[in-house]
């Protein structure tokens, strides 16, 4: 027997029972008795000659009597050339209907027998037969709503209220199985519930001994829960007041929420004077409909990490700045300036500046993909590369052609490098460069801001690939910006990058000042663009200006 319940939770019950009732009922013959589900399919019925099977006839009166108001009442219908009597019964929300049929010559055979023989009997006794006939069909009804109830308590899994086998007749049969089914079902959701009751004691002392603290916020910031009942107080660097790493977690989740999904760390200062550094971020977490709910914030004490992988970073940085220049070199007839910022105090940027053996000065700015350590590892690698090519060729066309080859049989793990480079041929009077996959150089002239076109493909990426360089007949005052992806893709907090177009206006807002000047302004204009976040990638760039004539 399949039952199904308001709440869409299907359950299913063994039927055995009622059929057994019905084999043993001493109406099986006369009254007909069909269960039906509650979109009208037939489940079982109480007639032996038809395989306890409901007839499809029948099944196609219930459907023209489904109106509730037909329901729990004695209905009289000409059917099949016959008189009988219905009666429809349906529990108020497992919606079983019972339908139970009586033909009306059987049910008052009994009465026109009575009224041939005895007439005055008859009609004394009708009043009181029709009552007691009335008093027990209200008696069926009851009973059957009363096996509905119990049924829908079973369902919904209420089991307060105990059976109890009453009567004598075949109805004890139907109350034996419904006591012996609550039972079942009730031992089933206690083991079931104390199941549950201890992985939830489980999983409480598994948070509660996690080294990370973690809080549970709702969409406005606002702690639902935490594993942590006592709460060092920190000092932020910024703020200089001491709060509570609770109010720590709301303060940064109001301010840079898209910020704590990338990650956050703080530099703190405990009241007993020792710096902790703590690392937040957020995940959401999302309700049954896939909509946002809230936000699971974890806190967790890098300081040991952070300590060692400070120093590190510091012992890179002093092999990098061996490799990288630190100052200006001076060039007759030239003046630049450059900027080199690293995201994580080491980067894989590459920009030097140097006089190649024939006397000319040469720029180059190149970028190695990653971040930290490795990457400025193979930044090192690859300046030693450029510059012991430059020691053997000084035509850019042979410098290109050569780093090319040198990075595919050197580095075959960073053979990707987008790398420009300048050269100022002062007897000419001209300048070379190649561009090899770089996007975001320029020469401002005159007002007027020109892009450097690529020469080539990104070095590394083809074997023997050659590469024409291009010419620029040089005047005074020509300034040129060399640069690496990291200030194209300077990131806001929403995600809005700066974009090509936005660096140009940028450039042509601040060209007509000093070369020293204009990495100052660029760098505020960058600051200003991401609204004081860290920049998201290492940025190096160069600006170079022809003051006067270089012959």
């Amino acid at each position: 027997l399949y039952l199904k319940s308001t709440t869409n939770e299907f359950f299913i019950f063994h039927a055995e029972f009622i059929r057994d009732f019905f084999l043993d009922s001493s109406d099986t013959e006369g009254n007909p008795i069909y269960l039906f589900n509650a979109d009208i399919s037939p489940i079982t019925s109480n007639l032996i000659e038809k395989n306890f099977q409901v007839p499809e006839k029948w099944q196609q009166v219930l459907l023209k009597n489904t109106d509730t108001a037909f329901f729990n009442a004695l209905l009289r219908r000409e059917l099949f050339h016959r008189s009988y009597f219905l009666m429809l019964t349906q529990t108020e929300n497992l919606h079983i209907i019972l339908m139970q049929v009586i033909q009306e010559e059987e049910a008052t055979m009994p009465i026109k027998q009575l009224l041939k023989k005895e007439l005055w009997i008859v009609l004394a006794l009708a009043p009181i037969l029709f009552f007691f006939a009335f008093v027990q069909a209200r008696k069926d009804t009851r009973e059957i709503k009363h096996i509905g109830s119990i049924l829908q308590d079973i369902a919904s899994r209420k089991f307060e209220k105990e059976i109890s086998v009453r009567y004598q007749d075949e109805r004890k049969l139907i109350y034996f199985h419904l006591q012996r089914l609550q039972k079942k079902l009730k031992r089933y959701h206690e083991m079931q519930l104390d199941k549950i009751i201890q992985n939830e004691q489980k999983l409480k002392i598994l948070i509660h001994h996690l080294p990370d603290s973690l809080y549970l916020m709702d969409e406005e910031g606002s702690i639902l829960f935490s594993n942590r009942d006592e709460i060092p107080l920190y000092k932020m660097a910024y703020e200089g007041q001491y709060i509570s790493e609770s109010e720590m977690a709301k303060k940064l989740f109001k301010r840079s929420k898209q910020g704590l999904k990338q990650g956050i760390e703080i530099e703190t200062l405990t009241e007993a004077g020792n710096y902790r550094y703590l690392q937040f971020f957020a995940e959401e977490w999302k309700s049954y409909q896939g909509e946002t709910a809230g936000y699971l914030l974890i806190v967790r004490d890098i300081t040991n990490k952070k300590t060692k992988f400070d120093k590190e970073i510091e012992y890179a940085m002093r092999v990098q700045k061996e490799y990288l220049p630190q100052k200006i070199i001076p060039f007759a007839g030239i003046e630049y300036s450059f900027y080199y910022k690293p995201m994580v105090g080491v980067g894989g940027d590459y920009y030097d500046f140097f006089l190649l053996p024939n006397g000319n000065p040469i720029f180059v700015v190149a970028d190695v993909t990653g971040h930290g350590i490795q990457a400025a590892l193979s930044m090192t690698v690859i300046r030693v590369i450029f510059r012991e090519i430059c020691r053997r060729y000084q035509d850019a066309k042979a410098i290109a052609e050569e780093f090319n080859n040198s990075l595919i049989r050197q580095l075959p793990g960073v053979n990707l490098v987008p790398l420009t480079f300048f050269i100022v041929d002062k007897n000419k009077q001209k300048a070379y460069y190649q561009n090899l996959g770089q996007t975001n150089c320029y020469l401002m002239r005159e007002g007027s801001l020109i892009t450097l076109e690529r020469t080539g493909v990104i070095a590394g990426l083809m074997p023997d690939k050659q590469f024409r360089p291009r010419e620029i007949w040089l005047q005074r005052d020509d300034t040129f910006f060399l640069a690496t992806d990291g200030v194209v893709e300077c990131r806001k907090e929403q995600g809005l990058i700066l974009g090509d177009d936005r660096l140009e206006e940028l450039l042509q807002e601040i060209h007509t000042q000093d070369v020293h000047r204009l990495g100052e302004l660029l760098i505020e204009k960058l600051t200003q663009f991401v609204e004081g976040e860290n920049f998201q990638d290492d940025i190096t760039f160069l600006f170079i200006k022809i003051t006067e004539n270089l012959s």
